[in-house]
């Protein structure tokens, strides 16, 4: 009997070595495919952009204070991710403690994951493919919906005030209604959420194990966290306004404080509100900067597209760069 035992927890233990031997082989597997998918989509999406005669042009009438600028916007990549890495340290840090570094590694990974995804889905798992235990990507998942939903949360809100202002002038204000139904949307949701997720943590019938474990994870997080984490949200909000008006000034468009105010949190927001894949980006971004800008004039729209482009490879390219040459650690 006690042979039996032996030979059975024997067994029990190889299955797992066998199952942690195969995670291990999918993971390399992952950190081969996603870079290579991830470059040659990147390539194609550069090598079909046909915009590069006004790139160039810009670039060869520019002076040195408009490269102060456009180099400046580019300091502020890393600042971007440090803070989406220490939003993403705090969120996890009774599931999968980290040090700030970690969290930054896995950040940029994400990038990967992100850029071959509809609205960057893929950026958790991805960052979960470095976690000091890959079993945990069910969490890293429950906690990305909360980022996600932060971060639409304070780019809507904090727009929606400039858009009336901005729509005010204009005939067409459906994006203005559809914006107002989101912003009421989202402060319904988060003045139920504590309800809610009490509600979730109390249903005794989760079939799976790691469901009951987000529920109740979620279910724990305080009202206070939640809004330091959009207080974490807010301020990389505010980096990527910075950068828009750096790289904005790079191509000569220069708005007074009032106008930035109501153009900017305006364009994020019809950004945040359009379906779109981080690879078809680039003209998501242009598209909307030509119809936000153009109502000042031509000449500013075809350089607010530019400038939105820019943005795009700035907060895209050299995260991703970096994000191929992270490695899981052992």
């Amino acid at each position: 009997m006690q042979a039996d035992c032996v030979i059975s927890e024997d067994s029990a233990l190889k299955n797992v070595d066998t199952n942690l031997d195969k995670r291990r082989v999918y993971l390399r597997i992952l950190n081969i495919v996603l870079p290579v998918a991830a470059y040659g989509f990147l390539i194609y999406k550069l090598a079909t952009y046909d915009n590069y005669a006004a790139m160039v042009g810009h670039f060869q009438t520019a002076d040195v204070e408009q490269y102060f600028c456009l180099l400046l916007a580019f300091c502020l990549f890393p600042l971007n991710v440090g803070l989406d890495g220490f939003r993403w340290r705090y969120m996890l840090r009774r599931v999968e403690p980290m040090t700030l570094w970690d969290a930054n590694r896995q950040v940029y990974y994400g990038f990967l994951g992100a850029f071959l995804t509809p609205y960057r889905m893929g950026d958790y798992p991805t960052r979960a493919m470095l976690f000091h235990n890959p079993g945990n990507w069910h969490m890293a998942l429950a906690y990305g919906g909360v980022t996600a939903f932060a971060t639409t949360m304070v780019i809507v809100l904090s727009g929606l005030p400039s858009a009336f202002v901005f729509f005010s002038q204009s005939d067409d204000r459906t994006p203005f209604w559809i914006a107002l139904g989101a912003a009421i949307g989202l402060t319904i949701i988060l003045s139920t959420l504590p309800l809610i997720l009490r509600k979730l943590k109390n249903i005794h019938y989760w079939r799976s194990d790691r469901m009951r474990e987000v529920t109740e994870a979620l279910a724990g997080m305080r009202m206070v966290e939640f809004l330091f984490i959009l207080l974490q949200t807010l301020c990389r909000y505010l980096c990527f306004m910075t950068q828009f008006y750096l790289v904005l000034r790079f191509t000569g468009i220069e708005l007074g404080f009032t106008e930035a105010l109501v153009i900017l949190p305006t364009y994020y927001m019809l950004i945040t509100l359009t379906p779109y894949v981080p690879a078809a980006e680039i003209g998501i971004r242009g598209s909307w900067a030509m119809v936000v800008f153009g109502y000042y004039s031509h000449e500013m729209a075809a350089s607010a597209a530019l400038a939105a482009v820019l943005v795009w490879v700035i907060n895209t390219i050299p995260p991703m760069i970096i994000g191929s040459l992270v490695r899981k650690h052992d």
